[in-house]
């Protein structure tokens, strides 16, 4: 009996490791035909006696035609708190920019300005009204990356870059 529920417990991991998804009415009716942009994060599989395995979890992003023809760009608020000084860096969507005044290089992947995220990790913009306004950004200090994730302009606390020297937030968006 052992060996058959260890058997079966390997098939499952196997088959779910396979990180296939078939979401066609998903896709068709979030993203109104537009192609679904993923990034994959790790997270840890169900533990077993035999297996410390990682399964990787799927974060779908679907940016809305709309926001892309909107949008150009995205401020980022970087203040520095040894000299107590506060600086502003304009970063294109897809892009990378020195932040002003620091040895920091944020990349902003995505910006969404009515963030919204359902139960299955697929993230999108219910419209191009700036309700709930975040970016994904990459922030590299000295060509390292340190930070991976979003800045949201109205909870800046939720998931924030943590840093001794510096400390960033979402400060806007510039239209196109």
């Amino acid at each position: 009996m052992k060996k058959l529920i260890v058997v079966v417990l390997g098939m499952f991991l196997f088959a779910c490791s396979q990180n296939t998804v078939k979401d066609e009415n998903t896709e068709n009716s979030a993203t109104n035909g537009q192609p679904i942009q993923t990034q994959q994060s790790e997270k840890p599989a169900v533990s077993s006696q035999e297996s410390s395995q990682k399964v990787p979890q799927e974060k779908r992003i679907s940016v809305p035609e709309e926001v892309v023809k909107k949008f150009k760009s995205v401020i980022i608020a970087v203040s520095d708190k040894k000299s107590n000084k506060d600086f502003e860096t304009e970063v294109l969507i897809g892009q990378k920019a020195q932040a002003v005044g620091t040895n920091l290089t944020i990349e902003v992947e995505y910006y969404l300005p009515d963030f919204v995220m359902d139960a299955n990790s697929f993230m999108t913009s219910k419209s191009a009204d700036e309700n709930n306004p975040a970016a994904k950004v990459k922030i590299y200090k000295a060509q390292e990356l340190v930070f991976d994730g979003w800045l949201f302009k109205n909870f800046p606390d939720m998931h924030p870059f943590v840093d001794e020297d510096y400390a960033i937030s979402l400060k806007g968006s510039v239209l196109k």
